[in-house]
């Protein structure tokens, strides 16, 4: 593929470093980027275009087989004319070379190949969209409830490829597999596993020496943190490191939050796909210190009823939240879960799960209570009268999951099963799809 052409004799408007980047994986191939950084970045306006995240994609994949797609080239597959190429010229040790083809280095190059990806995908020119198919830039995974709907789909999307002249690194493809690695995750028709050369890559960790090595190591642990269920309150002492006005002064506190992150890193979660047909429940729980939120399936196998966890979260509570009265500080844990999985909740029937049997009362359908609640669990209810729920009162010792996500650590010995869960316009207007 001819991504740039040489230009001599011609009086040039710019022209931006070449910086060769060995490829991962494979040191003795080069990626050609270029560095824009000083001479069009600052003047290219944003793409007006919303980037899919990683959750996002992955809740697509709950199927029986799975195939990944790797783009050759990605973005050099995608052609820009001689106006645009004259501005993204390269200097060169060999002269000046002007690109064909949307450059790596561009700010706006990842929204630009993403937004052709998803047409393609999710349907142009009176096209159905292809189901269960996930894309972030040039890595693309597709799946489908029963073998034949997988072929069937990793069919349609290889036609839409080819139609439109768009080329897959053959090298990196994998069809038809039970289990594959995609955005970093482990994934089967049991749901997400953590990668364990990510895990071993945190075990093998030696202490921090400074911020730079701290960031690195709590980096790796936001990777898999949804994965874990009280890592925030495990790692605090350790992000307590990298705030401006402390000094890194390695203690023996923080050893023991560095080791107990490590061994949660060997012991995280499975978590289960994401289902329309399933109710689901939301599970949330308060301490003096902390928040804690579980969202689960509610699955019946053998006669028997039970919470398939798909997500949990935590936060810690900020120093006036810490003085609210316990029943505020557990409405305060509904309002602020039900805002964290807004995405999942809204438009959709659940239950709400909690030890707080006042709750039951404020916030539900028949809350007569008036100026017997706080004003700010008025507030709340008013804020939750958009949602469709049902409050249904649990035994404390029925919710250890989101207990343990509001304390302090502690072995995690819950009862739940965890099997789970434009350029500038003169750029933007002239890359397309070839």
């Amino acid at each position: 593929m001819e991504t740039h052409k040489r230009v001599d004799g011609i009086k040039l408007r710019c022209a931006s470093q070449l910086v060769p980047v060995l490829r991962r994986g494979d040191k003795s191939k080069l990626r050609l980027c270029v560095n824009y950084k000083f001479t069009l970045n600052d003047h290219i306006e944003d793409e007006p275009y919303m980037f899919p995240t990683c959750n996002e994609q992955l809740e697509k994949l709950r199927g029986q087989m799975y195939t990944v797609l790797d783009m050759e080239g990605a973005f050099n597959q995608i052609v820009v004319d001689t106006n645009t190429g004259e501005l993204l010229t390269v200097a060169t040790p060999e002269g000046y070379a002007q690109p064909t083809r949307l450059p790596f280095g561009i700010k706006t190059a990842p929204k630009i190949f993403q937004s052709n990806m998803d047409k393609l995908i999710h349907g142009m020119d009176g096209k159905s969209p292809v189901p269960a198919t996930a894309c972030i830039v040039d890595d693309i995974c597709i799946t489908g409830a029963t073998p034949q709907e997988h072929f069937n789909n990793v069919n349609e999307l290889l036609s839409r490829l080819d139609s439109a002249g768009l080329k897959l690194n053959a090298a990196k493809c994998k069809f038809y597999q039970h289990q594959v690695k995609f955005l970093g995750k482990i994934i089967d028709k049991d749901g997400q596993h953590v990668d364990q050369d990510t895990v071993a890559a945190i075990v093998n960790m030696p202490p921090p020496t400074d911020e730079k090595t701290l960031s690195s190591f709590l980096g790796h642990m936001s990777w898999i943190g949804k994965h874990i269920p009280d890592i925030r309150t495990a790692r605090a002492p350790l992000d307590a490191l990298l705030k401006k006005e402390e000094k890194f002064i390695w203690t023996e506190q923080h050893s023991q939050a560095f080791e107990q992150c490590k061994k949660m890193a060997s012991s995280a979660a499975t978590l289960a796909h994401y289902d329309d047909n399933l109710p689901l429940v939301l599970t949330t729980d308060a301490s003096p210190v902390g928040l804690g939120a579980c969202l689960s399936h509610k699955v019946e196998e053998d006669g028997k009823t039970f919470l398939k966890p798909l997500y949990y979260a935590s936060c810690s509570l900020k120093a006036s939240e810490k003085n609210y009265a316990q029943v505020d500080r557990e409405g305060l844990a509904v309002f602020w879960a039900t805002k964290y999985f807004r995405q999942f909740l809204q438009c959709r029937s659940f239950e709400l799960h909690t030890d707080c049997s006042a709750l039951k009362r404020i916030f539900g359908p028949k809350n007569d209570l008036g100026g017997c609640a706080s004003s700010r669990l008025n507030r709340w209810a008013a804020a939750l009268s958009g949602f469709d729920f049902q409050v249904v009162h649990i035994k404390g010792t029925s919710n250890r999951v989101c207990d343990s996500l509001s304390r302090l650590p502690s072995p995690h010995t819950d009862t739940y099963q965890l099997s789970a869960m434009s350029v500038c316009s003169s750029v933007s207007c002239l890359a397309q799809l070839p």
